[in-house]
């Protein structure tokens, strides 16, 4: 049977279903691996401009649809709602159609707060990490610069030496004109 429904020919075969189901599998794990190795490398920040600069941000998660997309549904559900409550429920019963109407929407609108609320929290930790990220190691080492041990300081003749630089201070001076030593 040439053009019938039941043969390989032309028609859906599970067999190569499986197997380009398979080869999917296989050719999305090694681009996906390739793609993240290669173009989303940390050596790679910065380089890219234009659409490959997006593409280069989209994929590092450094531009967010969620909170667009938690606006549109959003939007679409209030709607839902509220058409529901009106041309639904209205005219069966005006009590519980009112009732949908005010506290469908804000329990619907209290959700979408909430998870936007987790969304701008994330956002504002990125961009906290990322403005203090070059700065961690100089306050290291501006702290570990301050911390000194305690040694005597030596003393000659109303002149102190700063244990810490050997530079000579006069005996009024309570910190080292060198480099901020107390006395």
């Amino acid at each position: 049977m040439p053009y019938g429904y039941g043969g390989s020919r032309g028609g859906f075969d599970l067999f190569s279903a499986g197997t380009v189901a398979v080869l999917a599998v296989a050719l999305g794990i090694v681009g996906g691996i390739l793609l993240y190795t290669l173009f989303l490398n940390k050596n790679n920040e910065g380089k890219f401009s234009g659409f490959a600069g997006w593409l280069y941000e989209f994929l590092n998660f450094k531009k967010m649809l969620a909170e667009m997309l938690l606006k549109i549904t959003y939007l679409m559900a209030a709607c839902i709602v509220t058409l529901f409550s009106l041309f639904v429920i209205l005219p069966s019963n005006f009590l519980y159609s009112i009732f949908v109407l005010v506290f469908g929407n804000v329990i619907l609108r209290l959700g979408y707060e909430f998870s936007l609320v987790i969304l701008i929290i994330c956002r504002n930790t990125t961009e906290i990490n990322n403005k203090t990220k070059g700065d961690a190691s100089e306050r290291i080492e501006t702290v570990t610069n301050r911390v000194t041990p305690v040694r005597e300081q030596r003393v000659e003749g109303g002149i102190w030496v700063c244990s810490r630089c050997a530079k000579k201070n006069s005996a009024n001076d309570m910190f080292c004109g060198g480099c901020g030593n107390h006395k």
